[in-house]
């Protein structure tokens, strides 16, 4: 497999990811169980040390923007 191949499957999985989320989201919050403003803060909070978590995954040598 190559890298081309193996960054396509990870993106597609990544809009995948953020479209199963995002319905979630909505869902709970048009059943009332989340706002969108305690989505917010927890999304904020867990992304916190995102970098951090990239890190340990990929290792020191990569740059995050």
């Amino acid at each position: 497999m190559t890298n081309e191949k193996i960054l396509t499957e990870l993106a597609s999985e990544a809009v995948l990811n953020y479209e199963r989320n995002t319905t979630l989201f909505y869902l709970l919050m048009e059943k009332g169980i989340v706002t969108e403003k305690e989505f917010s803060e927890k999304f904020k909070k867990v992304h916190e040390h995102f970098d951090e978590h990239l890190k340990l995954i990929l290792g020191d040598d990569v740059q995050i923007e």
